[in-house]
């Protein structure tokens, strides 16, 4: 009998895409360049891959504050909050 391998699925970008992971390609280049995402595998010159695994563990290995609250106002480097219009509507 011979011992069957398991070929793990792997994600293209489109496939990042999809699931939220990142928005663009320069985001991804970043990420691998200075956030440790892992390279992957060169399908072709214009190509890569990554296995389902090495996506999740650089996931679980990120901190929370790296992960922006999207409901988190921004501060300006006057170090004061923006005003909104709504704020200052009036009747």
């Amino acid at each position: 009998m011979s011992a069957k391998t398991i070929v793990e699925p792997r994600l293209r970008f489109a496939d990042l895409v999809e699931r939220k992971i990142v928005a663009n390609r320069q985001s991804l280049k970043n990420w691998i360049d200075r956030e440790g995402f892992p390279v992957g595998k060169r399908l072709g010159s214009n190509s890569r891959s990554w296995t389902e695994s090495e996506v999740q563990r650089w996931i679980d290995g990120r901190t929370s504050d790296l992960k922006p609250s999207p409901n988190r106002q921004r501060i300006r480097k006057g170090g004061r909050q923006r005003k909104h219009a709504a704020d200052h509507a009036t009747a």
